[in-house]
């Protein structure tokens, strides 16, 4: 994060003698930083590390109001100047950490994600990245811990506050401080009051828009108002700097990714930021810690650090595929320093003096790399990956990612019912063996469904019910983290009345859906170094139903749901869950193909153990099989049938040259399609195979 001041003088002797405390605001600066840094890297113990950035942006709110208005009142603030300022500040380290990953994302990052990257990039450069990772939030999207540069949304945040607050100062100047005070305070109510909102209703963009957080930066303004009419301030309250560094190491590691933000809970580190600097001159505890050396030194570094530490763990994800152990975890926070300060002293440092650099040279030097780098984002847009891969001198298709189909071009996933659907004509025509087909479910019914209509000869109707995110059980809402996702009791009615309502032959529903994924909330640990990081999903009746509660209203919504497919289908055949991998397979078969001597390395190297599978399906599996098993009207498929040795002991996630997971759990299309073959099997012999071809 930038909060700095531009490497103006400060102090009495100082043009900017409104702000005085440098060596505490440094090292404010260093814990946030440091929060981040620790946080990203995946140390449990600072589970609420990602509170740095609002302390950043309470820090930023200070410095930048402080400035403006001393230049404000002696007469020489320019909008050309503070605008010259924040770019040489902001965007010369920027744009050289954005530059040093293009390469490293064309070398490690999987082709799937070299699009996502490119629009990062992009928008990167065109500080809007916050409104991009706000779009690209959803449950189909790369999780965060390996998008490099996911956290220049907070740097789009400031530059998007930093071109409108000057404007807003400038009008508000002449009426006096107490109206400007009274006015910001209003501004930061309001925007208080959306966050906190936002932060139940409407989480992912409460966390990364600008009108949720200007009250953060709104908080800093106001602190510099009040110092600049309450000179004495700090010495009347020495110890409230011991309060707020409290507030803050409370939250760092009091708080969670559970923790609605940005609401009334961020309250707690940006208070506690605003009294630490209050209360900045006072000799405590805090400001010894404050302003001494080491923390007044990274806190000088702190942007460059905050630029580096995330692309450093991404990309040793991408490269690894695995979540770094601890010895690494600490390496890759020194290297951040290590970088941070090497582009701290060349980078930023250069271009901040106008003697080495002049203005001339940035308004030159700035759209010119600009262009550059967006040029190399719509080059990432437009690249092609190969959909195949060299093993052994073996050529293996690489799957596509989602399968699913579409209607004129149309996708087809996630229906409006009931007036947007996807019907399909099938082939079976045959007397007392017409059959409308549904598939309803998650994402992994959505990829059945183009296997089920590459074969139409075993329904005369087919009805595509699939959407992403979304298993069939009702009284639940799915919550992906903290937010609520669109499937709903109210979208799971209107599947079951269209199922109800629609068909005009036999029914059978074919249930399918990662089902243990909304049972356990969590990834898949495959217990041999793969663990799946993605945000916490539940199907439950509340936020924050946990523990033996949410598991008994799991297994009533999915008895309910059972009891009325039952009622409204002729035959339902549930698809149990398929095994999980814990890596990415394709993603890891490209990075294993130039160190394997045969395909049965290959295949032994994407194998995981079956007692990790078992172990994770065992409640769900065990439910469903007792209750439904024996039923007539109920077939039961197990995909591990095809994806697991005989005994157990091994599933695989590469075999007899397939690749067969188009990522960590989806199935890829040969998978699916012999789920589909054993579907149209299985009817035939319940609806007369007498009537139906052998198959």
């Amino acid at each position: 994060m930038s909060g700095d001041i531009n490497g103006l003088q400060l102090g009495s002797k100082g043009r900017h003698a409104a702000l005085p405390y440098r060596a505490e605001v440094d090292g404010l600066r260093a814990i946030a930083v440091l929060s981040v840094v620790l946080f990203h890297a995946g140390f449990e113990i600072f589970s609420g590390g990602f509170v740095g950035v609002d302390v950043f942006f309470v820090i930023s709110g200070y410095l930048i109001t402080s400035i403006i208005l001393s230049e404000l009142g002696n007469g020489s603030f320019s909008l050309l100047r503070f605008y010259e300022r924040r770019a040489r500040r902001i965007l010369p380290a920027l744009f050289f950490v954005t530059a040093a990953c293009i390469p490293l994302a064309f070398l490690w990052i999987a082709p799937r994600h070299i699009e996502g990257f490119a629009e990062s990039v992009i928008a990167v450069t065109t500080f809007w990245s916050n409104i991009l990772f706000w779009d690209q939030s959803g449950y189909f999207d790369t999780a965060n811990e390996l998008k490099p540069l996911i956290h220049t949304w907070s740097l789009a945040v400031e530059e998007q506050y930093y071109i409108l607050f000057p404007l807003f100062l400038l009008l508000l100047w002449r009426g006096g401080y107490n109206r400007m005070a009274l006015v910001l305070t209003a501004v930061a109510a309001v925007s208080l009051a959306a966050a906190h909102w936002g932060a139940y209703a409407f989480a992912t963009a409460s966390f990364y828009l600008l009108p949720t957080r200007a009250w953060e930066f709104l908080i800093g303004a106001l602190v510099a108002l009040y110092l600049r009419g309450n000179a004495g301030a700090g010495k009347a309250h020495p110890w409230l700097s011991v309060l707020g560094l409290g507030m803050i190491a409370f939250s760092v590691f009091a708080f969670d990714r559970h923790t609605p933000f940005p609401g009334l809970y961020a309250l707690v580190p940006t208070v506690g930021t605003a009294l630490v600097i209050l209360s900045a001159p006072a000799r405590t505890p805090a400001q010894l810690i404050l302003a001494s050396r080491p923390a007044v030194g990274i806190g000088l570094i702190s942007y460059s650090v905050y630029l580096w530490h995330q692309p450093l763990m991404a990309f040793y994800r991408h490269w690894s595929l695995s979540d770094p152990e601890t010895v690494m975890k600490l390496a890759l926070c020194a290297a951040s320093l290590a970088l941070g300060y090497l582009t701290w002293r060349y980078v930023e440092q250069s271009f901040r003096n106008r003697a080495q650099v002049t203005t001339r040279t940035v308004v030159k030097l700035a759209p010119a790399s600009g262009v550059a780098l967006i040029l190399a984002g719509v080059f990432g847009l437009v690249y092609k990956p190969p959909m195949e891969i060299e093993v052994a001198s073996e050529r293996v298709m690489v799957p596509r990612k989602f399968g699913g189909i579409e209607v004129n071009g149309k996708d087809c996933s996630f229906p409006k019912l009931p007036d947007e659907f996807c019907r399909f004509e099938g082939l079976r025509k045959a007397p007392q063996t017409e059959l409308s087909l549904f598939v309803i479910g998650d994402s992994h019914a959505r990829v059945l469904t183009e296997a089920v209509h590459g074969d139409r000869s075993f329904y005369t109707e087919f009805f595509d019910l699939s959407a992403g995110g979304c298993p069939f059980l009702l009284d639940l809402t799915v919550y992906i983290g903290p937010e609520a996702h669109r499937c709903d009791d109210r979208y799971q009615r209107q599947r079951l009345d269209f199922l109800t309502s629609n068909g005009s032959h036999k029914k059978v529903a074919v249930l399918s859906a990662r089902w243990a994924l909304y049972l356990h909330g969590e990834g898949f640990d495959n217990s041999v170094g793969g663990v799946e990081r993605r945000d916490r999903i539940i199907a439950a009746k509340s936020i924050s139903s946990k523990g033996e509660q949410h598991k008994r209203d799991y297994f009533q919504s999915l008895e309910k749901t059972m009891t009325a497919v039952l009622a409204a289908s002729d035959h339902v055949v549930f698809v149990l869950p398929n095994h999980m991998n814990g890596w990415n397979v394709p993603d890891k078969a490209r990075r294993l193909k130039a160190s394997v001597s045969s395909l049965e390395e290959l295949e032994a190297k994407l194998s995981i153990p079956g007692s990790a599978v078992a172990q994770r399906l065992e409640e769900f599996n065990a439910f469903v099989m007792g209750r439904y098993a024996d039923d007539p009207k109920v077939t039961m498929i197990d995909p591990r049938r095809f994806t697991c040795s005989q005994t157990g002991e091994l599933c695989y996630g590469f075999r007899d040259k397939v690749l067969m997971f188009a990522d960590s759990d989806h199935l890829s299309l040969p998978m699916n399609q012999q789920i589909s073959s054993e579907i149209a099997s299985l009817l035939a012999e319940i609806y007369d195979p007498q009537l139906w071809d052998a198959r």
